[in-house]
């Protein structure tokens, strides 16, 4: 009989606060008519881990979290964000991660079972693929200390209920996603390369409530489903009973070049389908050269997407993504580079149909405790200026029809315009955006620090755009409050 070992608690956590003021944000308008009034909010966020450690090779761990809220928001009793209002009460705490840790004893094998993070490896400017909470199993083995495996299963949707003891249930309703990560360090250098697999079943793909999946196919589907819904989708993804997605990457880091630091990091990504309207293969590389001085951080980041070519017949050319709560963050405006509450980037949260660069003097000192950053980034658009619209979504020249013939409206919805914008295309050859950020920090206390985050947008579009008037230059201030313990 083992002996008797004592239970060790131990809680973490975070009191995220944010104040924040945006002038012009609707930077796909028609022109100052459609700019919001309503310009500033008010939001916090509350995260709590609490460790249930048995020893040094098994523990639990439950995380929840309450919020995002937005400070005098109406809305329902329970529910994501609920509780902002006067009264407050809402029913806002959920599970975010649940899950145990455990090695194989007298083995350098250890496990990680339940609602766990998981993301792609990345050289910090955000995650191009994943970084989502998942259930699934993780298992890593460390064959030396300059080599190691990680594999993970994940499941990431079931839309069957007891569908093993129901008779008739449906099937083709499971999404699976299987991933290797191989971290390699040598001398003076770091390269983890990695895989990642997903299998979906069709009825999972053209579930209405599932088939937005922005990331993983064509951004013309997401015009087509707000007008046609479920049937839209389901022309093109009965013809096979499971799709696939994969995923090929690296990183790397040359760490012996002091001062210097040099990172790469490259992944192509594909949608497999048997009907091409409803693929989409891309690819992104990025590289950031940092000099590291006495009081800051000279920094250079660069990167290429692959964008949308003028057809929509054949699928799409960006890289698919599958969900991205950090995205791609070189900024703290236009993309997700925030310290603050995550939000959605004002222009993107993906490298995807764009290049750019992007130069910083990063945390900048010269009073203890108190750092700078500030950035200047270009950025272009690699889509096609034609694959912004669909000509003719119900007529017979239909670019999205199913095997080159038109689709009708189902019953109940509603007819499309002739001509239909497509969303997720921020930027084409044709437009160009700069950006400017200064974000500086400054600790209180060593758990209390205060973040202050302002940054302007100057975008330049081409004659494809949809905007027919100026609507003024983008920018903001943010104030906020972050509370470790």
């Amino acid at each position: 009989m083992r002996s008797a070992q004592a239970l060790e608690v131990s809680p973490k956590g975070e009191f995220l606060f944010a104040f924040r003021y945006l002038e012009n944000g609707n930077i796909q308008g028609t022109g100052p008519i459609d700019q919001s009034r309503d310009d500033f909010h008010a939001r916090q966020r509350v995260r709590v881990q609490v460790d249930f450690a048995m020893s040094e090779h098994l523990r639990g761990v439950y995380f929840i979290e309450m919020g995002e809220t937005q400070w005098g928001r109406l809305g329902p009793v329970a529910g994501h964000g609920t509780g902002g209002a006067l009264g407050s009460d809402g029913v806002c705490v959920e599970t975010k991660r649940a899950y145990i840790d455990f090695d194989i004893p007298d083995t350098r094998l250890t496990f990680r079972v339940g609602i766990q993070g998981l993301e792609n490896p990345s050289i910090g400017v955000g995650y191009v693929v994943l970084d989502a909470d998942v259930a699934g199993v993780s298992a890593r083995y460390a064959f030396s200390d300059s080599l190691s495996a990680a594999v993970f299963w994940a499941r990431l949707y079931d839309l069957g209920v007891n569908n093993v003891a129901v008779k008739d249930s449906t099937g083709l309703d499971a999404m699976d996603m299987f991933g290797l990560i191989l971290p390699i360090t040598g001398d003076g250098w770091r390269l983890t390369p990695y895989g990642m697999f997903i299998t979906s079943g069709r009825n999972v793909f053209t579930s209405q409530a599932l088939a937005g999946f922005p990331g993983m196919l064509s951004p013309a589907f997401a015009a087509g489903l707000s007008y046609l819904g479920t049937p839209f989708i389901q022309q093109y993804a009965n013809d096979q009973s499971y799709l696939y997605t994969w995923w090929a990457g690296a990183t790397a880091e040359l760490t012996d070049l002091s001062p210097f630091r040099l990172s790469l990091e490259a992944v192509y990504g594909s949608v497999e389908a048997e009907n091409a309207a409803l693929t989409r293969r891309g690819f992104y590389a990025g590289a950031e050269l940092d000099y590291q001085l006495d009081s800051m951080t000279l920094s250079l980041f660069g990167w290429y997407g692959s964008g949308e070519d003028g057809s929509w017949r054949n699928g799409s050319e960006q890289m698919p993504t599958l969900s991205t709560t950090r995205g791609f963050g070189p900024t703290s405006f236009g993309f997700v580079g925030t310290r603050l509450i995550p939000t959605l980037g004002l222009v993107s949260s993906s490298p995807a149909g764009m290049w750019g660069a992007v130069f910083a003097l990063r945390d900048i000192t010269f009073i203890p405790d108190l750092h700078h950053t500030v950035r200047f980034l270009y950025a272009q658009g690699t889509n096609d200026p034609d694959s912004r619209h669909i000509i003719g979504l119900t007529s017979p020249n239909l670019i999205l029809g199913y095997k080159g013939a038109p689709m009708p409206v189902p019953p109940g919805y509603v007819t499309p315009p002739q001509t239909t914008t497509v969303p997720g295309i921020p930027l084409t050859t044709q437009d160009s955006m700069v950006e400017i950020d200064f974000d500086t920090s400054y600790r209180l206390y060593d758990n209390l620090e205060l973040i202050l985050e302002t940054g302007v947008i100057g975008l330049h579009y081409g004659t494809d755009v949809w905007l027919n008037q100026d609507i003024g230059t983008p920018w903001k201030a943010a104030l906020g409050l972050r509370y470790l313990f």
